[in-house]
């Protein structure tokens, strides 16, 4: 199947839309990207499974894998916050 959308050279495949939140969910070989459709417009993120995010509790340091979980919530919370702004 040859469908799918490209952001900045990458391509994604739709994996699950939630009609209620109005997010699609996207895919990719390296990692995937959520999409929220707000009143005004679209919140777009992405992750890539091979970077690190860094993470800082008091002096300890620590990295771990970008994941599907975080970008998810952020675009949903987000989104939520524009369409109950009516933005």
């Amino acid at each position: 199947m040859r469908g799918g959308v490209r952001v900045n050279g990458t391509k994604y495949f739709v994996t699950n839309f939630d009609a209620d939140k109005n997010v699609m969910y996207l895919k990719s070989g390296i990692g995937g990207a959520a999409v929220g459709k707000s009143l005004t417009g679209l919140v777009f993120a992405s992750f890539n499974k091979n970077l690190n995010l860094t993470e800082s509790k008091g002096e300890e340091v620590s990295t771990v894998p970008q994941n599907a979980g975080v970008l998810n919530l952020g675009v949903e919370k987000l989104q939520e916050f524009l369409v109950t702004n009516n933005l």
